[in-house]
């Protein structure tokens, strides 16, 4: 099977080829100002929020088609024909191939790789007038595996970079902020496909550093973080982020930068108490409304939340414990299963069996550490033994602000090793993906 990587660039308004548009503002043909087509209104627009949004808006960059979708006057279009520039050199420079994949996608792609029920209602879905099934491509997975498991079959064809730019769909339940959260966007997307698992490492880091040289070009600040990877997969993925106040995304970050995270992903240390009270009360668990009960006369000095983790068709119930003040990462279970979604719930279905409880480090010291006789270490094994699903000790909880940097011995700071939160828009994201398309879509290689 081949491994692959998936690699975007979001927000940057893209649209048709080069030629097109270097004749169009050559200076040969270049319009008198008089002509320009540049509707500058007055007034600001009742719908916009963001200072970017109701400048593009008010300075005749962008027109409003409807909600969530805009067509993109001249002037922004000049703009972003010199975006692709940049990344058209930087992305063939490490052996990038350009291509023009379908917008319209069939069905039977995504339910080979088992997507099409589990992407959720962002993914648009419609029939044609037969009633086959399609949806306007969010992502291209499905799509270049199938190219490539129809094309190439000889090891000497590796390592493969191939890469788009062009419109997305994603049906917003509430589009905002102009470009940054739309119906329709443009996206860069390039997929490696390579021989070996370090080979994909080294296109996963080659891509990394391009991205690097993108943003530089272009002047503009950014930050990596560390992230989850979502409904996308794969076990390793990093954002580019454009820190700002207007951003979506929260991240910590130590105050020397050495530790960047998306908050989904972030890990921050705190102490740990002993709560020796919770070990005699599991000992009688049997069922998801024990464990309810039981929690009770703890207040609220313990924190219990619930969800359904989806693992390809099957479904299993989690319940995550966490100290006070803390709130359960539902990311981090996803990630340690291997799944690929969650959901809250309040468990009715899993009453007596098939759920695992996760313990967070917080209540207590990491199993197998020497204090053997800790509240924690005790309640595992009291756990365990009831063979309710997984029983697992780790980092199940949402850092925040305040917590110690995970990486306090390779810091520098001047303020404790604490994070901090910034926010952040997602300008990029790389993902290493392994064989999570190639082996569903049976795309594989002699040799």
């Amino acid at each position: 099977m081949l491994p692959s990587l998936r690699f975007k660039t979001n927000g940057f308004p893209i649209r048709n080829h080069k030629q097109t548009y270097s004749r169009l503002y050559s200076t040969h043909h270049r319009l008198k100002r008089s002509s320009l087509f540049v509707p500058v209104k007055k007034d600001v627009p009742a719908d916009t929020v963001i200072p970017s949004h109701t400048l593009m808006i008010q300075y005749g960059l962008l027109s409003k088609s409807s909600a969530g979708i805009y067509t993109l006057l001249p002037f922004a279009l000049r703009s972003t024909q010199k975006i692709i520039n940049i990344i058209d050199r930087e992305m063939e420079s490490i052996g990038g191939q350009k291509v023009a994949m379908p917008t319209l996608v069939s069905s039977n792609l995504w339910k080979e790789s088992g997507r099409w029920d589990s992407a959720g209602e962002e993914l648009i879905k419609l029939k044609d007038r037969k009633g086959s099934q399609f949806c306007l491509g969010p992502t291209h997975e499905e799509v270049v595996t199938d190219i490539v498991r129809n094309n190439v079959n000889s090891f000497r064809q590796f390592p493969l970079k191939i890469y788009q730019i062009g419109n997305k769909f994603r049906d917003e339940i509430r589009p905002r902020f102009g470009l940054m959260r739309a119906r329709e966007f443009i996206m860069k997307d390039m997929y490696s496909f390579d021989r070996t698992k370090e080979d994909s490492y080294a296109s996963y880091q080659l891509v990394k550093e391009a991205y690097n040289r993108i943003f530089s070009s272009m002047k503009t600040p950014f930050s990596i973080a560390d992230a989850d990877s979502g409904k996308i997969g794969g076990d390793k993925s990093q954002e580019f982020h454009i820190i700002s106040d207007h951003g979506e995304d929260l991240i910590l970050a130590c105050e020397c930068s050495k530790y960047i995270s998306n908050v989904e992903k972030a890990i921050g240390k705190i102490d740990s108490p002993h709560l020796e009270e919770l070990t005699r009360l599991a000992s009688n668990w049997k069922s998801v409304k024990d464990v309810r009960e039981g929690l009770k006369s703890f207040g609220d000095d313990i924190v219990s939340e619930s969800f359904v983790i989806q693992k390809g068709e099957d479904e299993f119930g989690a319940i995550a414990l966490v100290r006070k003040g803390r709130s359960a990462n539902a990311f981090k279970i996803k990630s340690l299963e291997g799944a690929d979604d969650f959901y809250e719930s309040d468990l009715s279905k899993w009453e007596t069996d098939n759920f695992s409880i996760y313990l967070d480090e917080s209540l207590g010291v990491s199993k197998g550490e020497s204090n053997n006789s800790s509240s924690l270490n005790l309640l595992f094994d009291s756990l365990e033994q009831k063979k309710f699903g997984r029983v697992q000790i780790g980092d199940f909880r949402m850092a925040k602000a305040g917590d110690s940097c995970p990486s306090l011995n390779q810091c520098d700071c001047k303020h404790g090793s604490k994070l901090s939160e910034r926010r952040g828009i997602e300008v990029g994201h790389i993902f290493y993906l392994g064989k999570k398309y190639s082996e569903p879509l049976k795309a594989k290689f002699t040799g």
